[in-house]
């Protein structure tokens, strides 16, 4: 039986048809090619790299704004970010053999992770942010491993979500806390300097899942016209829900390389392009609760250039970005996209849990973000770099 209805997930995939003449716009910024230059996706290439351990970071920069959509690649390592090579994962998934909605997915059928850093990966440097226009503190974290579980939305309940894919805090699972994350090694640059546990549903190729190869998370000024010096690190313990069914104007697909405009379903890319995803999370803060019976009510986008006066804590723009080695969206779906019966993508959505060495998050946001400056993926802005 689960065979059949995996058969059937997979056509359902490769039969629907998906609107491809408009962009869906996020609300940001209008996507119209002629202001390509300003939001930076095809002449001012961002920082994202590849997951693959052996790039430096630190050879990895910026140089542009963005309007809304963050920046993806630069030049110098896109062909490494397809890659699709990791290193071999140290046994951090929590399924037991469980199986959900009858997808027939195992624990065994999951991609190896990268093993995690147990250690804090931050040096000395004499590089200096760079007068960009922005605000900008970015991070890259490697997939680390998949589950079933969902910490914040199913905490304590093991196995009863659809299939998430995990980045950055190796130990992510049902039974996560604060607490728990600050014990973990994560696939973060810097290592444990950032044990924050990042997931999304995962991408399914022709039913099995699909790792991804890229992943970066931005910390901005966000593009509302928040005063710079109003914005404040993240509290510790803060956790974050974005995406469908709420606010799915801010998570879109679109390409890595080659900017095709943004969608709220998977999209063809050009060849040899990576598919991606972009989730924008709320950057307002209710500034009493770090969740919320809906895990969302504690959280609010900007409206009119502010933060509302019920969330009037403004945080740092964050966003998900994440891209899969493939430019073709034939026999992809998201888990979600099954369980909430969608279009292949529009399901998508992102959760974040805090796990951020405390000292470190004061320091980016003054040294980056309020300085509106551009620390690229591997300064944190007081004269040290991480990797």
């Amino acid at each position: 039986m689960r065979k059949i209805l995996l058969t059937l997930a997979v056509l359902f995939t490769a039969c629907i048809p998906v609107e491809t003449e408009v962009p869906t716009d996020s609300g940001v910024v209008g996507m119209d090619s002629s202001i390509l230059q300003d939001s930076g996706i095809i002449h001012e290439h961002d920082t994202g790299v590849s997951l693959d351990s052996s790039v430096d970071s630190s050879v990895v920069k910026d140089s542009g704004t963005d309007s809304g959509h963050n920046n993806h690649i630069d030049a110098s390592v896109k062909d490494a970010g397809k890659d699709s090579s990791m290193p071999v994962d140290s046994g951090h998934n929590h399924t037991d053999g469980m199986v959900m909605q009858d997808t027939g997915i195992v624990e065994e059928d999951f991609p190896v992770g990268h093993p995690g850093y147990s250690t804090l990966r931050v040096r000395n440097t004499t590089e200096q942010p760079e007068n960009s226009g922005e605000g900008a503190f970015r991070i890259q974290c490697a997939y680390s491993h998949m589950n079933y579980d969902d910490p914040i939305v199913y905490p304590g309940q093991k196995g009863v979500a659809h299939l998430h894919t995990y980045f950055g805090n190796k130990t992510a699972n049902y039974l996560s806390t604060y607490d728990s994350l600050m014990q973990g090694a994560s696939t973060c640059d810097g290592g444990i300097m950032n044990r924050t546990a990042y997931w999304i549903p995962t991408l399914l190729k022709d039913g099995k899942p699909f790792a991804p190869t890229y992943a970066i998370f931005y910390y901005k000024t966000g593009f509302t016209g928040i005063p710079l010096s109003s914005i404040q690190p993240m509290p510790a313990g803060l956790k974050i829900l974005a995406g469908y069914p709420n606010n799915s104007d801010k998570a879109n697909w679109g390409c890595r390389d080659n900017y095709i405009g943004w969608f709220d379903t998977i999209q063809d890319c050009p060849s040899g392009d990576l598919v991606l995803a972009e989730i924008r999370l709320p950057q307002c803060w209710d500034g009493r609760n770090l969740d919320s019976t809906d895990h969302r009510s504690h959280m609010a986008y900007t409206n009119s250039n502010r933060c509302p006066s019920t969330h009037p804590v403004a945080i740092p723009e964050i966003s998900v970005v994440i891209g899969w080695p493939t430019d073709k969206k034939a026999g992809l779906i998201l888990s979600s996209d099954i369980m909430f019966n969608t279009a292949p993508g529009q399901s998508l959505h992102s959760d974040w849990m805090d796990g951020w060495d405390p000292s470190f998050p004061p320091i980016f946001v003054e040294k980056c973000i309020r300085a509106n400056v551009s620390c690229h993926a591997h300064l944190v802005g007081d004269g040290r770099s991480f990797y």
